[in-house]
C-alpha cells in the first residue's frame, strides 16, 4: 500500500522495470539514478528505489530500521477473483520464508536452516552438480546448440534442489512451473486470466508441498524435508507443516530461479565478450573469479525491505511503513565500489565484496549451492563446449518482473573453438 507522498520527481528519470526499452536495457537508467537520484520514488513498483552500493550496505546492515516484515507482498492488491483463489490455500501470515521474517522468529528459522543445510551437506552435492551439467550439455553439443536457458541453465539448479529436498525427479517440471508462477504472482505483471491461473498454481504448489511434508513426517528419509520434520532444537518449538512449506518455497525459488538467471546472464555476458570466454577456456582456474564476477555484474535479484520508522537518505525522507527496493544489480555496478564497474573482469579483487547474496543476518542461505552450481556449469562448458557462441542475430529480451532479471532465452550455437 502507498503510505507516503513521493518527492518532486526527477523529470527525466522514471524507474519502470516492466516497460521497454528499460526492461531489456536498464543500465543507462541505473547509472542516472545512482548519479542524480540515488533514492528515487517509483509509482510502478510503489517503492523507494535505492541504487548506490554504500546505501545498499547501510540498509542491509540496519535490520531495525529496514525490516523484512511485509516487504515481499505482491506489488499490487490482487483483484477479488484472485484473492478468492488464494484464500483456499494456506494462511498468508503463517506461510513465510526467512525473507518475510525479522527478529526472534527469523533467528529461530535460521537456526533450523543452518542445522540442516550444513556446508558438508551442500558441499557433498558438488560431484553430482558436475555430473548433471555434463549430462545436460552433451545433447546440446550433439545438436550443435539450443536455448541455453531452457536446455541447461534452469535444469541444472532444479535437479540439484529437488535432490536436496527429496522431491521426486519426475515432479521437477511441475515444481519449476509452480515456482515461476509464484514469482509472477508476487513481482510480475499479469492480465486477469493469467492472474487467476497463477493464483491457482500457487495454491496447487502449496498443496503438493503440504502432502510431501506430511508423508515425510509419517515415513522420514534422509532428505531435507524429513530433516525439517524431525529436527528438534534446544529451547525452540519444532517447525509446523506450514512453516516447513514456507521454507521449502523459499529454498526452491532461491535454489533454482535465481541460479537459473545467474547462469543465463553470466553466459550471455561471456558470449558477448569472446576474449574473456577464450581466456577462461584457456585457463579454467579463472572460473571461481568468473562466478563471483558474474554474480556481481548481473546480480539476478534485488532485495526488498519495509521501514519501521522514518529515515533520511541523501536528504530524502522515507516515511515509516514505506517499501524500499534495494536494486542490487545497480549497486553492484557502482563505480565508487568497483572500478570499471560495467566490465566483466574475472581478475577483479575482493576490495568491495558484491552484494548478490546480501550480507549479515539475512545473507542468502543458498549462496554455497549457487557457487557450486556455477563452478560445475562453467567447468563443464569449457571442457565440452569451448566453441559455444551466440546464435547469429540473437537479441536479449527479458520477462516483466520487478524483482528478478529473467532472460527469456539464450540461443546459442556450439561448434569448433574459434
Amino acid at each position: 500500500m502507498a503510505v507516503d507522498t513521493p518527492p518532486d520527481a526527477v523529470p527525466h528519470l522514471n524507474y519502470d522495470p516492466f516497460s521497454l526499452p528499460q526492461r531489456d536495457h536498464p543500465y543507462p537508467v541505473w547509472s542516472a539514478m545512482r548519479d542524480e537520484a540515488p533514492v528515487l520514488w517509483s509509482d510502478v513498483v510503489n517503492a523507494w528505489v535505492v541504487t548506490r552500493y554504500a546505501d545498499a550496505v547501510r540498509i542491509i546492515a540496519d535490520t531495525e530500521t529496514f525490516r523484512n516484515e511485509g516487504s515481499t507482498r505482491s506489488l499490487a492488491t490482487p483483484p477479488r477473483e484472485v484473492s478468492d483463489v488464494l484464500a483456499t490455500g494456506l494462511p498468508r501470515d503463517e506461510l513465510r520464508s526467512t525473507q518475510d521474517l525479522d527478529g526472534p522468529e527469523h533467528a529461530r528459522i535460521r537456526k533450523f536452516l543452518a542445522a540442516i543445510l550444513t556446508p558438508r551437506r551442500i558441499g557433498g552435492l558438488a560431484p553430482r552438480a558436475r555430473e548433471i551439467a555434463d549430462d545436460l550439455l552433451a545433447p546440446m553439443v550433439e545438436r550443435g546448440g539450443g536455448d541455453f536457458v531452457a536446455d541447461f541453465a534452469y535444469r541444472l539448479p532444479l535437479a540439484l534442489i529437488t535432490q536436496l529436498l527429496g522431491i521426486p525427479e519426475e515432479d521437477g517440471e511441475r515444481l519449476h512451473h509452480w515456482s515461476t508462477q509464484k514469482m509472477a504472482l508476487q513481482w510480475g505483471r499479469l492480465d486477469p486470466q493469467d492472474h487467476v491461473r497463477a493464483a491457482q498454481d500457487y495454491v496447487d504448489f502449496q498443496n503438493y508441498l503440504v502432502d510431501l511434508v506430511q508423508r515425510r513426517r509419517a515415513e522420514p528419509t534422509g532428505d531435507v524435508v524429513s530433516a525439517f520434520t524431525q529436527l528438534r532444537m534446544p529451547d525452540e518449538r519444532p517447525l509446523t507443516d506450514t512453516e516447513i512449506v514456507g521454507q521449502m518455497m523459499g529454498l526452491i525459488a532461491a535454489g533454482h530461479e535465481t541460479t537459473t538467471n545467474f547462469l543465463g546472464l553470466t553466459m550471455w555476458r561471456l558470449l558477448e565478450n569472446r576474449e574473456v570466454w577464450r581466456s577462461v577456456c584457456a585457463n579454467p582456474s579463472l572460473i571461481p573469479g568468473l562466478v563471483e564476477e558474474g554474480l556481481r555484474l548481473e546480480s539476478p535479484a534485488g532485495i526488498w525491505r519495509r521501514t519501521s520508522r522514518a529515515v533520511t537518505l541523501h536528504g530524502t525522507e522515507i516515511p515509516a511503513g514505506a517499501r524500499v527496493q534495494v536494486l542490487l544489480p545497480a549497486a553492484n555496478r557502482d563505480t565508487d565500489a568497483f572500478p570499471s564497474a560495467d566490465v566483466l573482469d574475472v581478475h577483479r579483487g575482493p576490495e568491495h565484496p558484491h552484494l548478490a547474496f546480501g550480507r549479515g543476518i539475512h545473507y542468502c542461505i543458498g549462496a554455497g549451492l549457487a557457487r557450486i552450481e556455477g563452478k560445475a556449469a562453467f567447468e563443464s562448458l569449457v571442457t565440452a563446449a569451448p566453441g559455444i557462441r551466440l546464435a547469429e542475430g540473437f537479441v536479449a529480451h527479458f520477462k516483466p518482473n520487478a524483482s528478478q532479471r529473467y532472460l527469456e532465452c539464450l540461443t546459442v550455437e556450439i561448434g569448433s573453438p574459434q
